[in-house]
């Protein structure tokens, strides 16, 4: 069985496939030992793609990008791997409302090969985050060092597939009101650097 490797969208998954010579499929890319699936955008999309996808993978790669929460702690161009995702909402956090009594709020740990980056919880909504409040709540009311919104879906369909799941994120922007700008300036340069990470990783 091949890894299988996803990112949310082709522009995040093409500098890997150029790195490791592979060649396209109806779906994305394949190598004798890999295959590239973008995924589409947030955490349903995701679940529901890898849910679907028919061929047998002996375990889930994510490669996206994220931004993160405290800049004294990262910066724009870094490369981490998640140790766990969280799924949050924000209006929950803001007081303007409030999860089920029944729901548990879950987080999945990550389970598949260490990346050798460093370490960070993965915090995922369905939207991205605009606000410095929401930001300030999201760094006071969770453990979340950096947002993505694809994660958590990638978590749990490894968790159904019984699959071993980890994610290399490389972190774009400072999540607030500057995010959107910062990602689409920054968006392709990281696609690049997590390309070559990952294909010297994948070769050793």
């Amino acid at each position: 069985m091949k890894l299988l490797i996803t990112s949310a969208i082709h522009a995040e998954l093409e500098p890997l496939a150029n790195a490791l010579q592979a060649q396209p499929t109806e779906w994305g890319w394949e190598t004798p030992a890999h295959r590239l699936l973008p995924l589409g955008i947030g955490p349903l999309e995701t679940l529901s793609r890898l849910l679907l996808f028919k061929e047998k993978s002996s375990a889930l790669l994510f490669v996206g990008t994220a931004g993160f929460l405290n800049p004294s702690q990262f910066q724009i161009g870094d490369l981490v791997q998640a140790s766990k995702v969280t799924l949050f909402d924000g209006a929950a956090l803001m007081g303007h409302g409030h999860f089920a009594s029944l729901q548990e709020q879950p987080s999945f740990p990550s389970t598949g090969t260490s990346l050798e980056l460093p370490d960070v919880s993965v915090v995922n909504s369905l939207c991205v985050t605009s606000s410095e409040q929401l930001s300030a709540a999201i760094r006071q009311k969770t453990d979340g060092e950096v947002e993505n919104l694809e994660l958590f879906g990638v978590a749990m369909a490894a968790a159904q597939l019984k699959l071993p799941w980890s994610a290399l994120l490389g972190l774009t922007n400072q999540v607030g009101p500057l995010g959107g700008p910062q990602w689409k300036e920054n968006h392709h340069q990281l696609a690049d650097s997590s390309a070559k990470y990952l294909a010297m990783k994948l070769s050793q």
